[in-house]
């Protein structure tokens, strides 16, 4: 065998550097785009393609270095020839990875006399194949295949086996990274709809993180309406660095490697915090910072392990805090922690579901200690989601916004409770059997009214969605049109009138559109618009004014996945047809 080149050993290093580089938090589904490219770097080839299959879901999807790489006509020949191929083959039936070429198994001749060579490789001009095989978990693999207008050479094999324990890792932190972030996103949302401004940045005023009260007080009384998610004003810097205003909080414990460390989750009016740490073991736990910087660890299960986290919500005005955790069957259940003595009371609702996720999911509370949220049952072999409140004497009332769909289509079908009020309104969606979303209201008697913003489609993911209430019963939220389009509205509690918002510049596309996400007690309303490109921007309503846009940070949007191969049920019965779609499946 060729050793390898000084030139080799440097593509080598420069993959894997241009591995680490996949982070930042971006979307998971940018993952295989950016690996093929660093792929393509690494061994010179026509074009390099991906291949991911899902094996409990059969669920495929490829991406290719070029576009024809991943066309409709590509995948119908691979379909039709893969049988042929002998590298897929020996990957298929042995489960071994390592990298091999077809000029492994075949000579030239015998290779151009192949239906995949004459039917398909000649018109792409492809004279040899060098494929390897990742398993990225126990139900998921991986195949990465160059394609080339010559013979692989053992040097060029021996590189593509070097590699391959890095594609592994390399999948497993994309999708844990961007995980966090989409935690990070629910968190800021949860800031969001408590009015609260809060930004968040480092020692040189780079913003992390920033809610919509923060970018309206910064719009008001700064000039940088067109930097708000960037950089802190530098009035606004030097004076937070010279009177030391923001206080790091570190819980002694707590790791100091990736992905370990301290995050807060919910603060209040008098100034605690409550949040989750991970010690140096990758243990999740809950803290309790009062305003006096105190810190108070717990576990809401009583002892922390890898498979059991505590997740705190809110407080109420009292102190008291209400979040959740999952058990060590991974069962869900809620939890109080008083303020006052640190004793937690675990809040299950009777006769829910104790399977996998499921159980008792509060979401809010309100001042007075009243806690909202849902609840999962199985009816027999259906799944049902609930809404419940919980008094602050501990009583639970449990209810349904609608009747049950008796047939459905939709996945947990059901209440789903979103946010309370000080008197203890309750606002949330109903999703009823072919998967259309509804909003409902329940008052303080318990009397629900389901509503429907005008225009809302009652397709499968269309509807009606809150988001958010206030003191006076006021609901925000958004609905999806016919065309999928996205329309935000106000709905007045007295008369039930909505007033529908439509950012200036809002596309008109397939989830495209405006989406109202909090607003204060004036009627303030704050949120996000994507145009026409999908390019996302902020917007904020003032009461009784005109919309005022700005230029927040654009997004990456998701990779579309494709379904590849036929089905379980097209090829059930034959033993020839399933081996040629796990071929096809595992092809590149």
């Amino acid at each position: 065998m060729d050793q390898l080149r000084q030139s080799d050993t440097k593509r080598l290093l420069d993959f894997v550097r241009d591995c680490c580089a996949i982070r930042d938090f971006e979307p998971f589904e940018s993952f295989p785009g950016k690996l093929v490219k660093a792929l393509s770097k690494l061994i010179p080839s026509l074009h390099t393609t991906y291949n991911e299959l899902c094996l409990e879901t059969n669920e495929a999807f490829n991406i290719g270095s070029k576009p024809e790489s991943s066309s409709p006509q590509v995948s119908i020949l691979l379909q039709r020839f893969m049988h042929e191929h002998s590298s897929l083959l020996y990957y298929v039936h042995t489960g071994d990875g390592s990298a091999t070429r077809i000029s492994d198994f075949q000579s030239r001749r015998q290779f151009h006399d192949t239906g995949l060579y004459a039917g398909f490789y000649r018109q792409y001009d492809v004279e040899d194949d060098l494929c390897i095989g990742v398993s990225a978990e126990p139900c998921r693999s991986i195949t990465i295949a160059w394609h080339g207008d010559r013979q692989f050479t053992d040097r060029e094999r021996c590189m593509a086996d070097l590699v391959r324990p890095f594609l592994a890792q390399a999948w497993q932190n994309a999708r844990l990274l961007s995980g966090m972030q989409s935690q990070l996103q629910l968190l800021q949302q949860s800031l969001d709809g408590a009015a609260l401004g809060v930004i968040s940045c480092d020692a040189e005023g780079r913003v992390r993180m920033i809610t919509a009260l923060a970018r309206r007080y910064l719009a008001n009384y700064f000039d940088c309406a067109n930097n708000l998610d960037r950089q802190l004003p530098q009035q606004l810097l030097a004076w937070a660095q010279g009177t030391s205003v923001f206080t790091t909080v570190d819980v002694t414990g707590a790791g100091t490697s990736s992905l370990q460390g301290t995050a807060a989750t919910a603060i209040d009016a008098a100034g605690d915090v409550a949040g989750i740490y991970i010690d140096a073991s990758k243990i999740e736990h809950a803290f309790v910072r009062s305003a006096s910087g105190a810190v108070t660890p717990f576990d809401a299960s009583g002892t922390g392990s890898r498979q059991m986290a505590t997740v705190p919500i809110g407080f109420d005005s009292a102190g008291d805090l209400v979040g959740l955790y999952n058990d060590a069957n991974s069962r869900m259940h809620g939890f109080l922690r008083l303020a006052t003595t640190g004793v937690i009371t675990i809040l299950d609702v009777a006769g829910e579901d104790t399977g996998n996720m499921e159980g008792t999911y509060p979401t809010c509370i309100n001042g007075s200690g009243m806690i909202a949220g849902s609840y999962s049952t199985t009816i027999g072999s259906n799944s049902f989601a609930h809404g419940f409140v919980r008094g602050a004497d501990g009583t639970i009332q449990t209810f349904d916004a609608a009747t049950l769909p008796t047939s459905f289509s939709s996945t947990n079908p059901g209440t789903q409770v979103i946010g309370i009020n000080a008197s203890g309104e309750v606002s949330g969606i109903y999703i009823d059997g072919v998967g259309a979303m509804h909003g409902f209201l329940r008052d303080t008697g318990g009397k629900i009214t389901l509503f429907e913003a005008p225009n809302a489609a009652t397709g499968s993911e269309q509807g009606t969605i809150a988001t958010g209430i206030d003191a006076a019963g006021d609901v925000i939220g958004f609905y999806l049109d016919a065309n999928y389009a996205i329309h935000g509205f106000v709905r007045n509690a007295s008369s039930g009138a909505f007033t529908t918002i439509d950012a200036p510049g809002a596309g008109t596309a397939t989830y495209q559109g405006t989406y109202p996400d909090a607003f204060d007690a004036p009627g303030d309303v704050s949120g996000i618009y994507t145009d026409a490109n999908n390019g996302v921007q902020g917007f904020v309503l003032p009461a009784n004014g005109t919309i005022v846009t700005y230029d927040a940070l654009g997004v990456c949007m998701p990779a579309t996945r494709q379904q590849v191969g036929p089905t379980a049920a097209e090829i059930s019965g034959s033993s020839e047809a399933m081996d040629s779609t796990k071929i096809m499946r595992a092809a590149i």
